[in-house]
């Protein structure tokens, strides 16, 4: 296992200028939570289903620092109780992001981005607008020259509107810990070894 485990560390990072990498990660979760109106004491319980993805696509600009541009995508079924409706939402935003890797594997991390979240429930329909920013810490762990496992902790903030009451504001900070996997590939060609 040592052996195994000094191999890998002794794996050239491939986090040099001209490279590219592209990955992401998915996961799947279910959230239950309840609302009471003050007016009339009724109690609606809510159960949500949701499916989140992101990708990841970065060019290195620099040795150990990359750009480029990360897509967050959930789609999420919600029920409810006392009525017993079914809601779907589909998210989506776009975020510019950066990385700066150190030479053993360890990676900051920032992205800021906009998008939308939409609903729909039989023929009603609505949208809010997105903004939101992240950042983070996280370790690629390189299981060969071009493939690494990437867990990371972010603290992230979002910010939904109402796309027709825009003074209609929800807020939420999330402490987050994922797992992914990126692909890094050399866009240099080889050069000829006679040359």
């Amino acid at each position: 296992m040592l052996m195994s485990i000094n191999a890998v560390g002794q794996i050239e990072k491939p986090i040099t200028k001209g490279n590219l990498l592209t990955g992401g990660s998915f996961s799947f979760d279910n959230e239950k939570y309840k609302r009471t109106e003050e007016d009339g004491g009724v109690e609606y319980k809510y159960y949500d289903d949701r499916f989140k993805s992101d990708f990841y696509t970065g060019y290195f600009v620099l040795k150990h620092f990359t750009i480029g541009l990360k897509v967050d995508y959930q789609i999420r079924r919600r029920k409810n109780t006392p009525d017993y409706d079914v809601i779907f939402f589909d998210y989506l935003t776009l975020n510019p992001f950066f990385r700066y890797y150190l030479s053993f594997g360890v990676f900051g991390e920032g992205s800021i981005g906009f998008g939308f979240d939409k609903w729909h429930f039989e023929e009603s329909r609505g949208e809010k607008n997105i903004f939101n920013w992240d950042v983070g810490i996280g370790y690629s762990l390189f299981l060969n020259r071009n493939i690494a496992l990437e867990p990371k902790v972010s603290y992230s903030y979002r910010r939904r509107t109402e796309t027709y009451l825009p003074e209609e504001v929800e807020e939420f900070m999330n402490l987050n810990f994922k797992i992914g996997l990126q692909f890094y590939f050399s866009l240099n060609k080889k050069k000829n070894s006679n040359e």
